[in-house]
């Protein structure tokens, strides 16, 4: 059985697909409002895990791949947990909320796994973690207009990316952390309410003229501003340097697991791959080799439609080609690497 907010959100139009809304009926207008107004997206499937203790900082700063021992309360960065040959095992949001506490986020549905690969690493360090997604839900404002909607609502928008401050909603207490999940010239916030008052915030929101907004524009928006996501480009098989640079990662901060590898492929200028965004002439498919002039030199990590009928798609492929001009065949489709 759905849980209430997901009933309300089908209730409201919303097409789900595993409780997760793919759109509200009219796709093409919700990708408009991302790319020009004010996009309101359903984030609640999305792992939250609260770290909390005396040792919390010491231990998250160890563990992971970003200074977040440094961070002020109020503050936040992204953050990597790699293997020690410096591959993805999990890709994080942290946020400091005081000086014991921090809120993970992580991919979709994770919750629990992002709790017990933390829970490994837990020995006699006085943290507990606790797993919030039954208690909390995650609202995302983004396009170019969603600091205009928090205006209206009375919120705050704070200034720097993945800053956060509490503030109140409709009467409801919440959090906004600004975070642009698309593309980094955009807007986005996100905010954070308890499940019990869902509802009231999401009609606040809607109120205020936000657009609800589904996961298909959300990825022809992601798709379109290369950013990279886990799942797709974040997998244990990749570096967080071949498809992010240094989003993340702290340089100096010390040891981490993983940190060998990172600073050695740093030292060298440059990991063996690179992040890539095409365009091809037909419908492209997640998975398909790269070629240039018959050389394969990747894969398809992501793909996408856009309501303009453009194909586009992000690529993993060897570094030496990451700048090429020469055509690519995707599959059987002819392609040009974008900008």
């Amino acid at each position: 059985m759905p849980s209430a907010h997901v009933a309300y959100l089908e209730h409201a139009g919303a097409v789900l697909l595993d409780a997760t809304p793919q759109h509200f009926g009219r796709v093409a207008d919700e990708y408009a409002a991302l790319k020009s107004g004010c996009g309101l997206v359903d984030c609640s499937a999305e792992a939250r895990v609260d770290a909390a203790g005396a040792d919390a900082p010491g231990f998250l700063h160890r563990l992971l791949t970003a200074g977040v021992k440094h961070l002020s309360p109020g503050r936040g960065t992204p953050a990597f947990l790699l293997t020690s040959t410096g591959k993805i095992v999990l890709a994080l949001t942290v946020l400091r909320v005081d000086d014991i506490r921090y809120k993970l986020l992580g991919a979709p549905g994770a919750s629990e796994p992002l709790a017990a690969e933390l829970d490994r690493f837990l020995f006699t360090e006085r943290v507990e973690l606790s797993d919030l997604q039954a208690l909390q839900s995650v609202i995302s404002l983004q396009g170019p207009q969603a600091g205009a909607v928090l205006a209206t609502c009375g919120l705050p928008a704070p200034e720097g990316e993945l800053d956060h401050a509490e503030g109140h909603l409709a009467g409801l207490p919440v959090r906004v952390a600004r975070h642009a999940r698309f593309d980094a010239g955009d807007a986005g916030f996100d905010v954070f309410v308890p499940v019990a008052d869902f509802e009231a915030a999401w009609g606040a929101l809607v109120g205020a003229g936000a657009r609800p907004t589904g996961h298909v524009a959300c990825e022809m928006r992601r798709v379109e501003a290369g950013r990279p996501a886990f799942g797709a480009e974040f997998t244990g098989d990749t570096s967080p340097l071949e498809v992010s640079g240094l989003f993340g990662i702290t340089e100096g901060k010390g040891c981490y697991p993983g940190q060998e590898v990172i600073e050695r492929t740093l030292e060298l200028g440059s990991p063996p791959r690179a992040l890539l965004r095409v365009q091809g002439e037909a419908a492209l498919t997640t998975g398909a080799e790269v070629h240039v002039a018959g050389t394969s030199i990747g894969h398809l990590t992501s793909t996408t439609t856009l309501p303009d009928g453009r194909h586009l798609g992000l690529a993993l492929v060897k570094r030496r080609f990451a700048d090429t001009e020469e055509p690519l065949r995707v599959g059987a489709v002819p392609a040009r690497r974008l900008a």
